[in-house]
């Protein structure tokens, strides 16, 4: 009767510490990275993309040359309701914008991909909050 009982305990034991969360805890206190607004702003001299943040968060820019377009990954970072495809206002720079999250090792990045209608020159610039891709009008095609 012992070894059947001593035979139940790890099994359950085993069942209780194999089947928790496998997900890295944050602090208490500490909130998640997001991505909650992207917005363009059209002037004069410049087209810009604003990508609003909760923080400052890293970021990687890879260029495309066919089809034209700029990719932004936020590696940890979530999108908040911003997931789709967003056709922009007319003008002669942007095509669309698609914004999505995928995971990579369990952890969420977030892509934000600039399609562009011709190879046009940009700048960028990072605030606190914000990421901004500013497109000279100029260099429209």
């Amino acid at each position: 009767m012992k070894k059947i009982l001593t035979l139940v305990l790890i099994l359950y034991a085993a069942a209780f510490w194999g089947c928790g969360s496998h997900h890295t805890a944050r602090p208490v206190g500490i909130e998640s990275n997001h991505i909650v607004d992207i917005a363009i702003d059209s002037g004069s001299d410049s087209l810009k993309l604003n990508i609003r943040t909760n923080r400052s968060l890293d970021y990687t820019e890879h260029r495309m040359a066919k089809p034209s377009g700029v990719v932004f990954s936020f590696p940890d970072t979530k999108i908040g309701g911003l997931k789709g495809l967003y056709k922009s206002p007319e003008n002669k720079i942007i095509r669309y914008i698609r914004a999505d999250t995928h995971a990579v090792n369990g952890t969420p990045v977030a892509t934000i991909y600039i399609a562009l209608k011709g190879d046009a020159a940009y700048e960028l610039n990072q605030e606190e909050d914000q990421l901004q891709v500013a497109f000279p009008i100029s260099s429209a095609p």
